[in-house]
């Protein structure tokens, strides 16, 4: 057990971008949908991006 009492259920690596782009909310949902479709391959374990997602294309994500 840690110092403050939790004791940690996973530990891993994590990539994340020093600069994120954004994109018009049409253009991230294209992104998105590429995204989606890579990590559906067998092969691929993960993906990583640097394209910040606005909680507007995450609402219009969720709708379609």
């Amino acid at each position: 057990m840690g110092e403050a009492g939790y004791e940690p259920i996973e530990s891993a690596l994590r990539m994340l971008p020093n600069n994120t782009i954004e994109l018009p909310v049409d253009q991230t949902l294209q992104v998105m949908r590429v995204i989606e479709a890579v990590e559906d391959l067998d092969d691929v374990q993960q993906v990583f991006s640097n394209l910040h997602v606005s909680d507007e294309a995450v609402t219009q994500l969720a709708a379609a």
